[in-house]
């Protein structure tokens, strides 16, 4: 234990050193490019471990440094050794004591408070395609809920879980196994992979205490297009329009939301249908028009398997009421 904290110090107090001398311009330089600070992998990989291509890393936090506002283009998660470490995200300041965890998700901006001598913390860097997979390896392979998870890859300024672990002794279990693994010894990239992939799922377990920061935004905002829009709404121009790949977003629904982008409209259409077919006298016909449906025989399948009877036995059911 003794030899890793000391292990831990030696390395951030070098990479403070030797890269950023508290300089901010300088951080920006030596950590990203140029114009909005954004962290890239392939670059702080080669910091960390000596390879632009690992799918995952280990380093450091800098000692002694107020890390500027920055975003990156990968999943982090930072384990706090010792002492305490404060980011600033989403207009709010967030504390890690020893033993806590944060996962900031792509995309997410936030600032670091400068460290102190006590203060050690360790970042471990994973390519989000790394992650997803890591994510759809625990779906396949167990009943965990891991949706929140999941919505770590939504790029979103305001994306991260928090966990208070600091009492757990099986996540340090395992994040010193990590540590050993991914950045003192630098064992085999499988094993860290397998690592990191158990701590996800621990933290998945509900053992520990998570609390969250990811934005609503987009799940508000598809709602907001399919209650408008569900005549007409496809998968494509939801995806066009929240800027991601149809088939992300088509994912992203199953995982967070619960429900395919085909069942969110069609709930949608079927919900305005009963409301025509209680409140109006509009024909049958012209009101699987309206919800957009022009197949009238698909409509009924549809109908009687959702409520158990025909849109015209619905219809005498609300007037009896």
């Amino acid at each position: 234990m003794e030899d890793m904290t000391q292990s831990l110090r030696e390395l951030s107090i070098a990479e403070y050193e030797n890269s950023t001398v508290g300089d901010t311009e300088r951080t920006q330089e030596f950590y990203g490019r140029s114009g909005r600070f954004i962290i890239e992998r392939r670059r702080i990989s080669y910091i960390s471990t000596g390879s632009r291509e690992s799918p995952i890393s280990l380093r450091v936090h800098p000692a002694y440094l107020s890390f500027p506002e920055h975003s990156h283009d990968f999943i982090e998660m930072m384990y706090v050794y010792s002492g305490k470490i404060i980011h600033n995200i989403g207009g709010k300041s967030v504390t890690l004591t020893a033993g806590d965890i944060m996962i900031l998700g792509r995309d997410a901006t936030h600032s670091i408070d400068k460290t102190h001598d006590e203060d050690i913390g360790v970042n471990i860097i994973i390519a989000a395609e790394t992650f997803e997979q890591m994510l759809s390896d625990i779906r396949r392979g167990s009943s965990l809920d891991i949706s929140a998870l999941f919505r770590l890859l939504d790029r979103t300024r305001d994306s991260y879980l928090f966990f208070h672990s600091a009492d757990d002794p099986a996540v340090k279990n395992i994040v010193e196994n990590i540590i050993g693994s991914g950045l003192l010894s630098r064992k085999d990239p499988y094993l860290l992979k397998g690592e990191v992939a158990l701590l996800l799922s621990y933290l998945s377990s509900g053992d520990g205490n998570a609390s969250s920061g990811i934005s609503d935004t987009k799940a508000k905002r598809l709602i907001d297009y399919v209650k408008s829009s569900y005549t007409t709404a496809s998968l494509g121009e939801a995806a066009e329009l929240l800027g991601l790949s149809v088939s992300y977003l088509s994912r992203w629904c199953a995982e967070v939301l619960g429900s395919s982008f085909k069942e969110l409209v069609m709930k949608e259409r079927f919900t305005a249908a009963c409301e025509l077919l209680s409140a109006t006298e509009i024909p049958i016909g012209d009101i699987i028009l309206n919800v957009g449906y022009e197949n009238s025989s698909y409509f009924h399948k549809e109908f009687k398997k959702r409520y158990g009877m025909t849109p015209l036995q619905y219809r005498k059911t609300s007037e009896e009421r």
